[in-house]
C-alpha cells in the first residue's frame, strides 16, 4: 500500500515527468498488462501467473530486474548460482577481489544475496566488477530472446554453479526442470560467440549437463574448479564445505586475472554469512565445566544442506543435537540427514509441522532422537 512504499513513491514523484506517473498499490487490473508495454515481474511470481501471462498476450515485453542488469552492464561480470553454497561463494569472491584487485577496482556484490544494482549502473566503470548471485527463480525469467543474444554475445565474463541437488520442487516441478533452470546461467557467457567468458562447473556437477559434448566442442572447460589443498588451509569460517565454496571464489578470481598471492593472503581475513555455521555463543555447563557450543545453520533449506553442516563438525566428544524441522520441502529426503545423523551418534531434535516425518525417517535410520521435553527416543509421536 501507500504507506508501505512512501518512500519509494515519494523518491518517483521527484523524477521528471512524474505528473504522467498513475500508481496502482495493493490490487491488479487486467488492463494493465494487456495493454501495457513492459512489465517488470518480480522473480518470486512465476511465470506462469495469470497477470504475466496477460502481458504476454497483450504484446508486452515481459522482463526482471536481474535482466535488464546484466542487459545494461558495461562492467565485469560474474554469476553464481548453485542448490548449496552459492551466497559464500559470491561474499567469498568479491572479498577476495577486493584484496587483490586493489582500490582502483569498485567490486558491487548484489543479485539474490544483495538485491538490485539497476541505481549503480551510471557509476560503474569497464574495470569494475559485479558479482551476482542468482537464483533458478530469476534465471527461469530470464526470457529466451536474451539467451539466445547473451549465448552469442556475453552477458557474464565468469558463470559458475557451486552444487546440483534437490530444491524448490514447489515451484519448478519436477527435479530435471529446476537444474534446467539452474543451468540456464552458461547462456550468458556466449559459448557460441567468438569471445566466449569462462564457465565453472565443479566436476561432480557435470553430469547434470545433458549438452557437456556440445559445450565442449564450443571450448567451454567443465569440471575447473581447483583442487582443495590449493590455497585453502587457511580458512577460518566454519564448516568443511566452505572450503568448497572458497575454491570455486579462488578459480573465478584468477579466471578475472586476480593475483592467486594476492588472494590466498588474504583468505585467514575472510569472515562467514550470517546463519551459515555461524557460532553464536560458547558456553560451560554445570555438569564438569564441559564447553557447550552453539551453531546457527539456519539458512539450510535442505537435508543436503544440513547433512554438510553435521559432517563438518563430524563425530561428536559427548552429546550434540540438532535442531531441524520447519514444514519439509517436497522432494526432500529426510531418510539420508537421518542416516547422517546415525552415523556421526548426532541426536536428532524434530519441530514445526515436519516434526513426524523428521522422527519417523529417525526411528527407521536408528539415530538417536529427542521430544519436546528432553526424552531420548521417546515413542508417544505427539511429543514431537
Amino acid at each position: 500500500d501507500g504507506d508501505t512504499l512512501r518512500e519509494t513513491v515519494d523518491e518517483l514523484m521527484l523524477l521528471p515527468g512524474a505528473e504522467r506517473i498513475r500508481l496502482v498499490l495493493g490490487e491488479h487490473h487486467e488492463d494493465d498488462f494487456t495493454g501495457a508495454d513492459i512489465v517488470l515481474v518480480n522473480p518470486a511470481v512465476p511465470p506462469q501467473a495469470r497477470f504475466v501471462q496477460l502481458a504476454h498476450k497483450g504484446g508486452a515485453r515481459v522482463t526482471t530486474a536481474i535482466e535488464l542488469l546484466l542487459g545494461g552492464l558495461c562492467c565485469r561480470v560474474v554469476a553464481v548460482t548453485g542448490t548449496h553454497g552459492k551466497s559464500s561463494t559470491v561474499h567469498f569472491t568479491a572479498a577476495l577481489l577486493r584484496a587483490s584487485l586493489g582500490p582502483d577496482v569498485r567490486v558491487v556484490l548484489g543479485g539474490n544475496i544483495g538485491g538490485s544494482l539497476l541505481s549503480e549502473m551510471e557509476s560503474l566503470r569497464p574495470q569494475d566488477i559485479v558479482v551476482l548471485e542468482l537464483s533458478s527463480y530469476q534465471l527461469e525469467h530470464l526470457s529466451e530472446s536474451f539467451l539466445g543474444t547473451t549465448a552469442k554475445t556475453r552477458a557474464v565474463d565468469v558463470a559458475a554453479i557451486t552444487t546440483l541437488g534437490i530444491d524448490h520442487l514447489a515451484r519448478h516441478g519436477t527435479i530435471e526442470s529446476y537444474h534446467a533452470a539452474k543451468r540456464r546461467i552458461v547462456e550468458l557467457a556466449g559459448q557460441l560467440g567468438l569471445d566466449p567468458g569462462t564457465i565453472i562447473v565443479p566436476a561432480n556437477v557435470v553430469d547434470a549437463f545433458p549438452d557437456a559434448q556440445q559445450l565442449k566442442s564450443h571450448g567451454v572447460s567443465l569440471g575447473g574448479a581447483p583442487s582443495l589443498a590449493s590455497g585453502t588451509d587457511g580458512l577460518r569460517v566454519p564448516g568443511s564445505f566452505q572450503r568448497e565454496n572458497l575454491a570455486l571464489a579462488l578459480a573465478i578470481g584468477e579466471a578475472l586475472g586476480a593475483d592467486r598471492g594476492a588472494m590466498e593472503s588474504a583468505v585467514p581475513t575472510l569472515t562467514g554469512l550470517a546463519h551459515r555455521m555461524e557460532r553464536l555463543t560458547e558456553l560451560v555447563s554445570g555438569r564438569g565445566g564441559r564447553p557447550l557450543f552453539v551453531h546457527d545453520n539456519g539458512v539450510s533449506t535442505t537435508p543436503e544442506s544440513t547433512v554438510a553442516a553435521l559432517e563438518s563438525l563430524g563425530t561428536p566428544e559427548g552429546q550434540r543435537v540438532v535442531v531441524v524441522g520447519g514444514r519439509a520441502k517436497r522432494g526432500c529426503d529426510m531418510g539420508a540427514l537421518a542416516a547422517a545423523a546415525a552415523g556421526l551418534d548426532w541426536v536428532i531434535l524434530p519441530f514445526g509441522a515436519a516434526a513426524s516425518e523428521i522422527a519417523l525417517a529417525a526411528k527407521e535410520a536408528g539415530a538417536r532422537l529427542l521430544d519436546s521435553s528432553g526424552r531420548e527416543n521417546a515413542q508417544d509421536r505427539d511429543s514431537w
